[in-house]
């Protein structure tokens, strides 16, 4: 039987499934351990390179006026923070229950990957999830990596080789 718990727990672990994905391919990116390269922390790197995975979901003519054009991406950035934060923004309003199970499933998770900071890759795992909480969640803070991001690329992008496009 479905009950409206049920439902909220599998949209939760489908969000960290997703998040997941993002996670692994971020790490991975050379654009990642570039701005690591340049002597960003792994916060501020994690933030930018959150922004240059979500770029790269977008054809290459929006990702330029995305990329160059601030009040475009301003509006993408709404839009997708509300996407992401079905239980907090809700067609009928703040959804308790539902922002309840999603928290304590984070937190669950958060400290599982705290738990293993022997492993370095969980440490990075720990402060990109960290950063997709924070990003995703509030359109303030999605706005300051994408400033974050627009000054590293206009530094480094041209040591950057970037092979990725991923148009959907």
């Amino acid at each position: 039987m479905i009950t409206p718990e049920s439902k909220y727990i599998k949209a939760v672990n489908s969000a960290l499934e997703t998040w997941h994905d993002l996670i692994e391919f971020c790490i991975h990116s050379e654009f990642y351990q570039k701005c690591l390269e340049n002597q960003y922390s792994k916060k501020l790197s994690a933030k930018m390179t959150l922004v240059y995975a979500y770029l790269l979901t977008f054809p290459n003519e929006d990702r330029i006026r995305l990329e160059s054009d601030p009040e475009y991406f301003y509006q993408y950035a709404s839009s997708f923070v509300r996407e992401l934060a079905p239980f907090k923004f809700n067609k009928d309003g703040y959804d308790k229950k539902g922002r309840t199970i999603f928290l304590k499933k984070i937190k669950s998770v958060l400290k599982a990957l705290k738990r293993n900071q022997e492993d370095p890759l969980n440490v990075d795992r720990y402060i990109f999830l960290e950063q997709i909480i924070r990003l995703f969640s509030r359109e303030e803070q999605f706005c300051e990596a994408y400033d974050l991001y627009k000054n590293f690329i206009f530094r480094f992008r041209p040591k950057l080789i970037e092979n990725y496009d991923y148009q959907i």
